[in-house]
């Protein structure tokens, strides 16, 4: 009996093909064009984040892996070395002009924004990695499309059954991930609803202000003021506190997932290795950050981190708070 070997059954339908993004990519930098100093950052780039909002960047819904491969963490740690350091020399460096708080504040977005620009697939991640480190407006542009979705194109041509399929696929992915919020928000397919004073109380009244007596005064001091030469903290109860973390819990509102920064605790134990330089310059920015928070952004930062994100979805004729923790810093 001979077998015949064809090719797997295509389904052709009448509907219009997908919408491609238009992306001209660039090429891959080179060894030779890497930043591997924070004052190597273009002033075309650092133009280009001021006019990107804090609220822009938290609001993002960015969709992140669970789990960098082994053989990509290498690149991952290259960028977060090089975020951290830029955070720690131009934001706790005590220098204060307009061209040292524009760079501090291109780090801390870039801090911000590296989970949903490098992370948003498995495939790709060093790649990703070098264009980041190149320091270009251009570069970064590129990254800013791939990692936001085309929702026309994701949308176009699907039956009900077939979108149906889809949406029971993504929230069965997102719960493996343990990634509950956006997988309730993906089921009850609803709109959010409307912010109104009227659902704001509504809110409140299903978490109430706490009591007095367990509320942190406003007249609480914030810094924490230690000798030079002492610690908050030592760096074993650091590595604890991140060994420690759930591997698989959901990501911040950021995208940002305890797997990209436990890798950086397993990666290469050598001097002067990306891993060993995350570890140190993350353990100085938490420290320098405990010891005056302020310093670390500014107003408008603050304002939109406050801690987590609460999105309120229908259920049941009655508002559900579904809430997204950020991870970092604690």
């Amino acid at each position: 009996m001979l077998l015949h070997r064809c090719r797997p059954v295509v389904a052709h339908s009448n509907t219009p093909p997908a919408i491609q993004k238009e992306i001209h990519p660039l090429p891959t930098p080179t060894a030779a064009n890497i930043m591997t100093r924070p004052s190597q950052i273009s002033e075309q780039l650092v133009d280009r984040l001021t006019a990107v909002s804090y609220d822009v960047i938290f609001a993002f819904q960015a969709k992140t892996i669970t789990e960098i491969h082994h053989s990509s963490v290498r690149m991952w740690s290259s960028v977060m070395a090089l975020l951290l350091d830029g955070i720690l020399e131009y934001t706790f460096g005590g220098i204060s002009d307009p061209e040292t708080t524009a760079k501090a504040d291109a780090f801390l977005k870039l801090f911000l924004m590296a989970p949903r620009l490098i992370l948003s697939s498995t495939r790709g991640v060093a790649r990703r990695a070098r264009l980041l480190l190149s320091g270009t407006a251009a570069a970064f542009e590129e990254l800013l499309q791939e990692s936001t979705p085309n929702e026309r194109r994701n949308n176009i041509g699907f039956s009900d059954d077939k979108r149906q399929k889809r949406i029971e696929l993504r929230v069965s992915a997102l719960i493996q991930s343990c990634d509950l919020s956006r997988a309730l928000n993906a089921l009850t397919g609803s709109p959010r609803l409307e912010i109104t004073e009227d659902l704001i109380q509504k809110v409140r009244d299903l978490h109430p202000t706490a009591e007095e007596e367990h509320r942190i005064p406003q007249s609480a001091p914030t810094n924490i003021n230690v000798a030079p030469n002492d610690r908050i903290y030592t760096e074993n109860d650091l590595v604890r506190v991140i060994k420690d973390l759930r591997t698989h819990a959901a990501p911040d509102t950021t995208g940002l997932r305890p797997s990209h920064i436990k890798c950086l605790f397993r990666g290469r134990r050598e001097a002067g290795s990306p891993e060993a330089r995350s570890r140190f310059l993350l353990d100085r920015l938490i420290h320098a950050t405990m010891e005056n928070p302020s310093k670390l952004g500014p107003k408008e930062f603050w304002e939109s981190f406050a801690g987590g994100k609460l999105s309120v979805i229908p259920q049941n004729n009655k508002p559900r708070p579904v809430g997204q923790k950020n991870i970092w810093p604690k």
